[in-house]
């Protein structure tokens, strides 16, 4: 079993502690954005916390999201989170691994 409190933005959880998990804690101000990125053959799901986000998605239209909204991207997709509000975006993301 692994315990920690979730504090700051950063990993919560990586392969060293997990065996096909990765967990991260994502904070973006205003303005502020991941940049666009795959992560390759790994789906992803972004779970919104707090604040307003536009999703882009290879291939779809952008969709704008708010706190309480579950996101999954498809493994290899090209995909970018920015922050569109005007408050702090707060958001966790896991990426599975094979």
């Amino acid at each position: 079993m692994i315990v920690k409190k979730i504090s700051s933005a950063g990993k919560l959880l990586d392969l060293n502690e997990t065996r096909k998990i990765k967990f991260h804690n994502i904070i973006l101000e205003p303005g502020q954005e991941v940049g666009i990125h795959t992560t390759k053959n790994r789906e992803e799901v972004i779970v919104v916390l707090k604040g307003v986000a536009t999703i882009e998605l290879e291939g779809e239209d952008d969709i704008n999201v708010e706190k309480d909204y579950l996101i999954y991207i498809p493994s290899g997709k090209k995909h970018n989170v920015k922050n569109t509000g005007n408050q702090t975006l707060h958001y966790f993301v896991f990426v599975c691994f094979d």
